[in-house]
C-alpha cells in the first residue's frame, strides 16, 4: 500500500476506532459494568486487529470483517443486554456506526470497476 493513500488513511482510522472502542470503558466510565466491558474490549481489539491486517495485507473479505464488527458493536447493547446502561451503548454504537461506515468505504475502494465489452 501507498505511503499516504486514502486507503491506508482509512486503515489508520479504523484502528484509531478500534483503540477507542478497546478505551471507553475508562473514558464513558462503565469499567465497573462487566458485560459492556468486555464486549467493548472484544468488539474493539477485533477491529483494531483486522485494521492492523488491512494495513500489511489486501484480503478481499477484510473489509467485511470490519463491517461485521461495526454491526456487532452496534448491536451488542441489546444482543447481550446492557442497553440500560447508556454510556456504554452511546459508546458501542457510535463507535459501532463509524466501523461499519468504515467498512463500507473500504468496500467501495476494494470493488474492481465492471469491465466493459470489447469489440472487435
Amino acid at each position: 500500500m501507498k505511503t499516504g493513500s486514502p486507503r491506508m488513511w482509512l486503515d489508520l482510522a479504523q484502528l484509531a476506532l478500534g483503540a477507542a472502542l478497546v478505551a471507553s470503558p475508562w473514558y464513558a466510565g462503565f469499567v465497573s459494568e462487566q458485560i459492556p466491558t468486555y464486549s467493548a474490549w472484544g468488539a474493539g481489539a477485533a477491529a483494531a486487529l483486522i485494521a492492523l491486517l488491512a494495513l500489511t495485507a489486501q484480503w478481499r473479505w477484510l473489509p467485511w470483517l470490519m463491517l461485521l464488527t461495526g454491526l456487532w458493536a452496534m448491536a451488542a447493547p441489546w444482543a447481550l443486554d446492557f442497553g440500560a446502561v447508556m454510556s456504554a451503548t452511546w459508546s458501542h454504537v457510535t463507535i459501532g456506526a463509524a466501523l461499519l461506515m468504515a467498512g463500507i468505504a473500504d468496500l467501495v475502494w476494494t470493488r474492481e470497476p465492471p469491465k466493459t465489452k470489447q469489440t472487435a
